[in-house]
């Protein structure tokens, strides 16, 4: 009898066990949708992608490229939670060091603390550029790669841009021009 109980229950609830699970979204999942803070081009820049990363939008990237004048490749990262806020020098360190274990040889050229300015108000960023090899549009290259951190609000900012090692003079300040030219203290909505 028991058994039978159990052999029903299962009939009835594995098919909606199953069509929960279907319906789950997998992450990173590529959002379609329009963001005002996030226009298709922006200083020379096309988007490209965004992402969320985990249910909510609490955890983006919104990838940012351009061709013209030089090859730079840059996302932005977005991370809410006031968990972040107390320990944002630790959560830099840890960004370094997801750069220097990804890329063998990855040698740091310089790290300093910048002020970035939006709607009349400064954000003070860390900032560290970085030499390395690997592949950047589809070839394998020396590249330079800039970190900028920075908290607004209640999340993390987070900038990494690559362009090749001989353009790396010319990126810095097109991605400052990428950062003029884009909302990043609005949360993404």
């Amino acid at each position: 009898m028991a058994a039978r109980r159990l052999l029903r229950l299962l009939l009835v609830a594995l098919p909606l066990l199953l069509a929960a699970g279907a319906g789950a979204q997998q992450y990173p999942l590529q959002l379609e949708r329009e963001f005002a803070n996030f226009p298709p081009r922006a200083a020379g820049f096309e988007r490209w992608r965004i992402f969320a990363y985990a249910p909510g939008l609490d955890d983006v990237s919104v990838g940012y490229a351009q061709r013209e004048p030089v090859p730079i490749v840059a996302t932005l990262y977005f991370y809410k939670g006031a968990r972040y806020l107390p320990v944002a020098a630790q959560q830099f360190e840890q960004e370094k060091a997801t750069i220097e274990q990804s890329y063998a040889g990855a040698r740091k050229l310089s790290e300093e603390t910048i002020t970035l300015k939006k709607g009349g108000r400064e954000y003070p960023a860390f900032r560290a550029t970085y030499r390395f090899s690997a592949r950047f549009l589809g070839e394998p290259e020396e590249v330079y790669s800039e970190l900028l951190f920075w908290t607004v609000g209640d999340h993390y900012v987070k900038l990494r841009s690559t362009a090749r090692s001989r353009d790396g003079a010319e990126a810095a300040p097109r991605n400052r021009e990428l950062l003029d030219a884009i909302d990043w203290t609005r949360p993404i909505q």
